[in-house]
């Protein structure tokens, strides 16, 4: 998490902007008790998702508004993140 937050993310009075951030791999990874609300991240620029939320286990924030682009490695993005419904909160993820 460091590497990214150096790499890609600037805080303003405690809301994160990710907007130019390209690697987000593995950010949440083992977090396992991470539950916020991301919904409104503007992540059109991240070509890189993979493993993010892996093994998030408590994470079922709505995603459905992300603008994912289709080239996007999702690889294992929700793996074990079993509390997540993606049909209904990433529905992007369908046909990949």
């Amino acid at each position: 998490m460091d590497r990214i937050r150096r790499n890609c993310i600037s805080e303003n009075d405690g809301a994160w902007s990710v907007g130019a951030c390209e690697n987000m791999n593995g950010m949440f990874q083992c977090a396992t008790a991470f539950e916020s609300d991301l919904s409104a991240w503007s992540v059109g620029a991240c070509e890189n998702m993979g493993s993010m939320f892996y093994c998030a286990r408590a994470f079922e924030s709505d995603l459905s508004a992300w603008s994912v682009g289709a080239g996007t490695n999702t690889e294992d993005m929700f793996m074990g993140a079993t509390a997540f419904d993606k049909a209904r909160h990433a529905p992007w993820l369908e046909g990949r």
